[in-house]
């Protein structure tokens, strides 16, 4: 079972026992000051900061099994077992077993993924199923396809809504695109059978989202973790954003985290030496944990096989992750690569192909 250790996972323990009570936020507590924490609101009610998505599975754990942790597990599992239905749309199905199997044993008994409240299961999930989705369209288009678009592009929008986009944007664009090039039938077919339950599933996870905000800051257009972040954090999210100003804490260890350890590391990323070395650091934590030196040949020759025509959607999401990973002002941790675990996933495979060829 896991041992929460950091700060964002006795945050979303918070939030899934909140969830699991039948309530969208706390009251705050009369002397709230003396129980200030670090990723958790005080006001105007205690709660969270981070999304629901990943709290609303560790909720649903509690109340089915009495344990977060077994959440965790079935997350990580449904995430491979997503990455695997991905992977039969673009190669053999003993190939895309042979991935699910592979993310199974390397991602999901082997990282901190599975051992810990903030890993990247949940989001790795909803990516897996949005890419999944637009592969089989045109061909394979039908209801189920419009359900995972929608359930995975709502399950983003719930855990990790910038990457989710990310990952998001090409998704859609991808079976936009898909949808302007087939002809009079299919075009109807996609609409009814794809179009509309992948949206209204999206609006009912955005509509969610929505009255989540206003339970949690009193307004439905500002995000928990957006409230947070501008009460108590000096330093800012992207590296063209100069530093905020400096809050009154009340306590000595606010002002340590936030002004000491968290600005330092975002005034890293003010000069462009210092913003290289930031650059290769994340590249390094990459590596470290999607490929390593078991995988890293395979990752190599993998990549090029992105450059095939078929390769289009997947290549678009990696791309555009990448980009956004680079201006974000933060060290890189693998969980935020959760919306492009699938993709990632393909390319260890196809560099797998290689080497057996």
């Amino acid at each position: 079972v896991a041992e929460p250790s950091v700060s964002d996972e006795w945050g979303y323990l918070l939030a899934s026992e909140t969830f699991a009570a039948g309530r969208l936020a706390n009251p705050p507590h009369p002397f709230w000051p003396h129980f200030e924490t670090f990723h958790v609101l005080q006001q105007p009610t205690y709660m969270a900061m981070h999304p629901p998505g990943s709290a609303l599975v560790l909720a649903a754990a509690r109340l089915l099994w009495g344990e977060p942790a077994v959440g965790v597990w079935l997350a990580t599992a449904a995430a491979c077992a997503a990455a695997t239905w991905m992977l039969q749309a673009l190669v053999p199905p003993s190939w895309a077993l042979a991935g699910g199997l592979l993310a199974g044993f390397r991602y999901g008994l082997l990282s901190y993924w599975s051992t810990s409240f903030w890993g990247g299961s949940v989001s790795a999930l909803a990516g897996a199923l949005a890419l999944g989705a637009v592969l089989r369209l045109p061909q394979r288009a039908g209801p189920g396809a419009g359900l995972a678009l929608g359930f995975g592009s709502g399950l983003l929008l719930l855990t990790r809504p910038f990457e989710g986009l990310l990952a998001a944007v090409p998704c859609w664009g991808a079976a936009a695109w898909r949808w302007a090039k087939a002809d009079g039938a299919v075009r109807r077919r996609l609409l009814l059978a794809v179009a509309l339950p992948a949206t209204l599933v999206l609006l009912g996870a955005g509509t969610f989202l929505l009255r989540y905000d206003a339970a949690v800051t009193g307004d439905r257009w500002t995000l928990p973790y957006e409230l947070q972040r501008s009460t108590y954090a000096v330093g800012r999210h992207f590296v063209w954003q100069p530093p905020g100003p400096v809050p009154e804490y009340r306590h000595a260890e606010f002002h340590r985290f936030y002004v000491g350890w968290e600005l330092e590391g975002f005034q890293r990323s003010r000069r462009l030496p210092d913003l290289l070395r930031l650059w290769a650091e994340k590249g390094r934590v990459f590596w470290l944990f999607f490929a390593g030196p078991s995988l890293t040949l395979p990752f190599l020759l993998g990549l090029g096989r992105l450059r095939a025509r078929r390769r289009a959607v997947p290549r678009a999401v990696l791309a555009v992750a990448v980009a956004g990973w680079l201006v974000i002002a933060w060290p890189f941790f693998p969980h935020y690569a959760g919306p492009v675990f699938a993709p990632l996933l393909l390319v260890v495979v196809d560099g797998l192909r290689r080497l057996a060829a």
